[in-house]
């Protein structure tokens, strides 16, 4: 008796702190719901190597992003791997009310789907999903020197980025992730820089507008 009654003592303690998991807005994945959309591991089986998190109800204060002012659009703070934003009830082909964006980008804002007639309704939850294993690192590309009266433009100098090896080919930067590093597909890899070519002098003075 003593051990059936530590055996439901210890599940009740369990369904109590998931309500109070729930009850702050932000719900970890669970056990049991890898077949409903509308819940955080269901879209870690989807995209394996993340840990995905929900923010129900959608404005509740979290580390993740907060919602735009007319409550239509989820604002990120930090990439991430995957943002699914839920509203209404049409099927996008992501499940029922879900659209879903990879890679976002931070400050980037998402919206809810389209029900038809450019009714955007407001969102109802969203959940984010973060790498879970790689660090997540974007590529800098500085811009080139630009051109003078006298001087032709000439390319950056190669940056210095942590987790990302750079390489010229020609005029082209090229960003590649280092071990252990990830870079998303929605960023930047490669640029290519034009430059631009000395004017020359149009007057005497050597200080004045070319």
């Amino acid at each position: 008796m003593i051990k059936a009654r530590a055996r439901g003592m210890r599940a009740a303690a369990v369904v109590a702190i998931g309500f109070l998991i729930a009850g702050m807005g932000i719900t970890a994945a669970s056990a049991n719901s890898v077949e409903n959309p509308n819940n955080p591991e269901y879209w870690e089986a989807q995209y394996p190597n993340t840990a995905c998190v929900k923010v129900d109800p959608p404005g509740t204060a979290n580390s993740y992003g907060s919602l735009s002012e007319d409550g239509r659009s989820v604002v990120l703070y930090a990439n991430q791997a995957l943002l699914v934003v839920n509203a209404g009830s049409d099927d996008v082909g992501y499940g029922a009310g879900n659209n879903v964006f990879e890679n976002p980008v931070a400050g980037g804002s998402y919206q809810s789907p389209d029900n038809g007639g450019d009714n955007v309704p407001g969102v109802s939850h969203w959940i984010v999903c973060e790498y879970d294993g790689p660090n997540v690192v974007t590529p800098e590309f500085p811009n080139p020197a630009p051109p003078t009266c006298d001087a032709d433009g000439a390319l950056p100098s190669t940056p210095s980025t942590e987790g990302i090896v750079y390489e010229w080919d020609g005029n082209t930067l090229k960003a590649t992730a280092a071990t252990d590093y990830i870079i998303p597909d929605s960023v930047e890899t490669s640029r290519t820089y034009e430059l631009g070519t000395a004017s020359g002098y149009q007057s005497t003075d050597a200080e004045g507008s070319c």
